[in-house]
């Protein structure tokens, strides 16, 4: 309860003549970050904005309208856990092998699962779309600065969000591009044609985000539920088709020394990076906390509900792959650059069966991407209100009938 005892002493500045409120938040009811004085501590923008890039009434608010089921299947859909093992785990293959894909899921679920916890918690008491920069604000080291700690981790999570928006693309141009080499032998693939399908498949869900976003509640149960029910017709087609492997090779071996490293250990540390990274998403959920019915109950709901689904599913689609992962060198080396268009081909024998799957795989990756959109728009602008980043005037602003930050 350190956090609220924090808070409970802050005393708002008067924004444009109004009276500050009597409960010492912003309008938003989240508090600003406090900067140390010799005085009763003030509240003040993360970045040292104006005042003027703080909440100006209903006009840059957004509107709350997902409840419990969206905003948790807005957070397994962002994940999108199995469908990101299987386009990643030749990663895997070359640093660690099955072990590292098994137990590597077991560790990075109970990991991520206890991460979302810690803040869940956190947000039970304070959500808010830019949590982590206000956080580390509210709760720094005594006798620092807290602006100079959140505005250095507003910078740190904002970028890595906007980065992580590249990944879905490429891995979209990515199914693409290895269709048409399984389709079609003569074809030479390029470096810019994986570029230009992947800004392609950046173009729906950008649209979709700004002029569709009603969609996101009805978009996320139906992403959720096809998510389940993808993974069921993968492991059908998987086991009824593919040819096995033993129980040694996926809970025993281990594959070391094809990609450059010497240290084992170190290649078992890479080849975690493949369950890591699909479940390590949850914080997506808190930039959507401006837009949550009863966000501090339903945020951290969310948080570890998803996670701890998406782990579940992840670790089933990789016992399931394993056992019929077909020969391994040639899924490793294959020309169609993902081993999961090799397996799924090695295991029906047909290229349009294969693609069909892939094309599946895409789906759900276009609606992870949609939501990653959304998620970091949210938090840029966010951190713009606050004043951390540059143009924050301009950032900051909502649009006054599509309801989205959409410059930010």
């Amino acid at each position: 309860m350190e956090l609220e005892s924090k808070t409970a002493h802050f005393v708002d500045e008067p924004v444009n003549g109004s009276s500050p409120p009597s409960d010492g938040v912003s309008e938003e009811g989240v508090p600003h970050s406090r900067e140390h004085t010799g005085k009763e501590g003030h509240l003040h923008t993360i970045g040292g904005g104006s005042a003027n890039n703080r909440s100006r009434g209903p006009v840059d608010k957004l509107d709350r309208y997902l409840s419990a089921k969206p905003i948790i299947s807005f957070g397994l859909t962002l994940q999108a856990s199995w469908e990101a093992v299987a386009l990643s785990f030749q990663s895997t293959l070359l640093n660690g092998g099955p072990s590292t894909l098994v137990y590597g899921a077991i560790l990075s679920a109970f990991g991520s699962t206890a991460m979302a916890a810690t803040l869940g918690e956190m947000a039970s008491m304070q959500p808010c779309v830019g949590a982590q920069y206000r956080w580390t604000a509210l709760l720094p080291p005594r006798g620092t600065n807290p602006r100079f700690w959140g505005y250095f981790q507003g910078w740190l999570t904002t970028f890595a969000w906007n980065a992580a928006c590249a990944l879905n693309p490429f891995l979209m141009g990515s199914m693409i591009q290895g269709c048409i080499i399984l389709c079609n032998e003569s074809y030479v693939p390029q470096g810019w044609h994986t570029t230009l399908l992947a800004y392609a498949s950046m173009a729906l869900p950008i649209f979709c985000n700004i002029y569709a976003r009603r969609l996101i509640a009805p978009l996320e149960i139906a992403s959720a539920v096809l998510h389940v029910l993808l993974l069921i017709v993968f492991v059908v087609v998987l086991t009824c088709m593919a040819r096995r492997s033993t129980s040694d090779f996926v809970f025993e071996t281990s594959f070391y020394g094809f990609s450059g490293w010497s240290n084992q250990g170190i290649q078992w540390s890479v080849g975690l990076l493949a369950v890591i990274f699909p479940i390590g998403g949850y914080d997506a959920i808190l930039h959507m906390a401006d837009e949550v019915k009863d966000a501090k109950r339903k945020v951290p709901q969310a948080m570890v509900g998803s996670t701890a689904l998406s782990s579940v599913v992840m670790f089933a689609f990789i016992i399931v792959l394993l056992f019929c992962i077909g020969d391994v060198d040639t899924v490793s080396a294959t020309a169609t650059g993902l081993p999961i268009i090799e397996t799924l081909y090695q295991a029906t024998n047909s290229k349009a069966g294969t693609v069909f799957l892939v094309t599946c795989i895409y789906f759900i990756i276009g609606a992870s991407q949609f939501n990653i959109l959304a998620s970091v728009s949210r938090l840029a602008w966010a951190f713009a209100k606050d004043g951390g980043l540059p143009f924050s005037d301009k950032l900051s602003q909502v649009h006054p009938t599509l309801r989205i930050p959409i410059n930010a």
